[in-house]
């Protein structure tokens, strides 16, 4: 039975995505080791490799690990931008100084994660890294916005820019379920959340992956603003089930999942999650 509602259906999907989010937290690990094999099989493709091809490895591999394990992103994401400069491959070293930038941010470096992107030369990006590299600032400002208004600071430049970087993927993305996602997210902003709710409940039936934890984590938030709390929890739940079976070590949905059970006195579940 749900702590927010007297037993309806809300209730009761809150309580049967609840119970699927236990059996997938009790299995997470296995989750994670399927990544880590991934790794170590790309990992071990390198040796017999000519040094061509070890960009394209040491990318995987850094995507792989970029929301797993944030030192080892950084270490193949250094490898990358060793062999763009040895190359001199402008396109990739560039690329690779704005994912650099990515995994400070992803480690709490706000500070250093914008001078880093200070160091990249947008003009020898191509189509697919400046669209990168755009979502990459917005994501950065936008991680700083929270951070600052978490610890009470005024975060007023860090959203403009946000706001700004946001506005500009709108006129560049070709991806149109990227597009939606971003869409959605600036009318949450705007406060229209109808229309978001609209964007998104379809939406999630489309992207899978990373798309979907952006597109459930947004509805997430619709349903935040209009009070209707276990739509809510039940929205991060199935968005942390989806990190986990993706092998996400690092996730934001389940820190608020879990104050809000604290909040409704499942005390025991939200410290278990935690």
């Amino acid at each position: 039975k749900s702590l927010y509602a007297d037993g309806g259906d809300e209730a009761l999907a809150l309580h049967s995505e609840l119970c699927q989010l236990d059996k997938v937290i009790a299995g997470k690990q296995a989750f994670l080791q399927a990544r880590q094999h991934v790794i170590d099989s790309l990992k071990g493709m390198i040796p017999a490799l000519p040094v061509a091809q070890h960009m394209g490895v040491y990318r995987k591999i850094h995507l792989t690990y970029s929301d797993f394990q944030a030192d080892s992103a950084l270490r193949y994401v250094d490898k990358m931008i060793q062999l763009a400069r040895k190359r001199t491959d402008s396109c990739m070293l560039n690329y690779a100084y704005s994912r650099r930038a990515l995994t400070l941010a992803f480690m709490g470096d706000y500070e250093g994660a914008k001078r880093q992107l200070e160091t990249v030369d947008v003009a020898r990006l191509g189509e697919q890294e400046y669209t990168e590299y755009m979502h990459i600032c917005r994501t950065i400002y936008g991680w700083e916005a929270d951070y600052l208004n978490n610890i009470g600071l005024d975060n007023t430049e860090s959203l403009r820019r946000t706001a700004l970087y946001r506005d500009s993927i709108l006129h560049i993305e070709r991806d149109s379920l990227s597009r939606c996602i971003v869409l959605a997210d600036k009318m949450i902003v705007e406060n229209k959340i109808d229309s978001a709710e609209s964007m998104l409940l379809p939406l999630q039936e489309h992207v899978s992956g990373t798309q979907l934890s952006y597109t459930l984590y947004n509805l997430a938030e619709v349903y935040r603003m209009r009070g209707q709390t276990d739509k809510q929890m039940q929205v991060l739940a199935r968005t942390v089930i989806n990190d986990l079976k993706n092998g996400v070590a690092e996730y934001t949905a389940l820190p608020h999942l879990s104050h809000l059970l604290c909040k409704g006195g499942d005390i025991l579940r939200a410290y278990s999650y935690l």
